[in-house]
């Protein structure tokens, strides 16, 4: 396929997904677009970088749920991007992947530190991220308690030296 053909298909697949969707353990539209997103090329990559704020709510959470910085420095910059959407639900999806990357959890003992999923790059330009902080202030402001208390461990997490 050439330039942003596979874009254009990926497009399509979240038009047709849904948040349930996400979850579920079918070849459905979330996975389908799961797979084009790992067949990107950097048009597509561009293309997606243009295009991803102009989707609606919906679109766009699926994309924060799809994105890993080990896809490389477009997904990273989304993802930051994404904690910045208006739409608080973008926001906080986009938030809870950045957190997760940043290797901070939630499990039965509490919010911890998982040094085996955090990807210490993803680490590193996050804390270079000017005003994130904020945003992670807004977002915790409307999140429930466990929510907020990974929020705040990233926030620690953020401000300890490298």
């Amino acid at each position: 396929m050439s330039n942003i053909m596979k874009f254009k298909q990926f497009d399509n697949c979240l038009r047709d997904a849904d948040i349930v969707s996400m979850d579920e353990a079918n070849d459905g539209p979330y996975e389908a677009a799961e797979n084009w997103l790992g067949q990107f090329s950097y048009a597509d990559w561009i293309e997606l970088e243009l295009q991803w704020s102009k989707r609606p709510a919906n679109w766009r959470i699926c994309l924060a749920s799809l994105l890993r910085p080990q896809q490389g420095p477009a997904a990273e910059r989304l993802l930051l991007d994404m904690v910045r959407d208006p739409n608080e639900t973008v926001a906080f999806r986009a938030l809870l992947q950045v957190t997760f990357y940043c290797g901070v959890i939630s499990a039965e003992r509490g919010t911890l530190i998982n040094s085996a999923i955090r990807v210490p790059r993803f680490l590193s330009l996050v804390r270079r991220e000017p005003f994130l902080g904020r945003h992670i202030e807004r977002i915790s402001a409307f999140s429930a308690e466990p929510f907020r208390l990974q929020f705040r461990r990233l926030l620690d997490t953020l401000h300890k030296p490298a």
